[in-house]
């Protein structure tokens, strides 16, 4: 068996680490989303606005992430069981081409 110096790892000593931006700002949802989602029962949706795809991506997953929490939560009325869905939707109060997300509750 022969050995590549290409195939070797060196340490290096004080490399300093990049920048974390992991911790961001994170994306905000509307004062009452925990409130409102927690009344929701089966068949009931309701919508959230964004600004455009990439802000609707980030508010997607800011969504299934709050729900996901309130369905961990033990003092959460959100049943672990239950099931929501968040859809790409047009927005009715900006015309042709522009979307929200609606949120469903599904079971």
């Amino acid at each position: 068996m022969t050995s590549n110096n290409e195939d070797l790892l060196v340490l290096e000593d004080n490399v300093p680490l990049p920048k974390d931006n992991r911790m961001g700002a994170g994306e905000s949802l509307p004062a009452n989303f925990k409130k409102i989602v927690e009344q929701m029962r089966v068949d009931q949706s309701f919508f959230v606005p964004t600004e455009s795809e990439a802000h609707r991506k980030a508010k997607t997953n800011a969504i299934r992430s709050a729900i996901r929490r309130m369905q961990n939560d033990v003092k959460s009325s959100v049943e672990p069981d239950s099931t929501f869905s968040v859809r790409k939707y047009p927005d009715p109060s900006r015309g042709a081409g522009q979307y929200g997300l609606r949120v469903y509750r599904v079971t």
